[in-house]
């Protein structure tokens, strides 16, 4: 069996950066703080840089090796029932979707995090409320 190195060093630096940042922000950091705000412009950041290295990225952290495809996860689920085994380099089919998913949901959360520092939507219960709920 040959061993196959699937990640880069920018998307397992992006992703162990990513959740050492989020963790701290969920759960140590107070969320009126400075460092909160700080961290969370950095998670932003780090989001976007993988969003642009996901165009011009290695092979395996580019988009184009992970579309999202509804046809590729129910094949995938229907694997997982019946108990076949693929193997997939990099992400598998549900994989991709959780990819996309968390991609867009952590940029929901840095985009309604930013609102709530700016004095027209700062006070606005509704925006909160999405932060946190993204945030769960």
């Amino acid at each position: 069996m040959q061993s196959v190195k699937v990640w880069d060093p920018v998307v397992r630096i992006f992703h162990w950066s990513l959740v050492l940042g989020f963790a701290a922000n969920a759960t140590l950091v107070s969320d009126h703080s400075s460092l909160h705000l700080w961290i969370g412009y950095g998670i932003t950041g780090l989001v976007l840089f993988r969003i642009l290295w996901g165009f011009i990225g290695s092979r395996y952290a580019r988009f184009s090796s992970f579309r999202p495809s509804l046809s590729a996860a129910t094949g995938q689920l229907s694997d997982m029932v019946s108990g076949n085994r693929r193997i997939h380099r990099g992400h598998t089919p549900l994989g991709a979707w959780m990819i996309y998913n968390l991609l867009g949901t952590l940029l929901m959360i840095g985009l309604t995090g930013y609102l709530l520092t700016t004095t027209l939507l700062g006070n606005a219960g509704w925006v909160e409320d999405l932060h946190e709920f993204c945030v769960t």
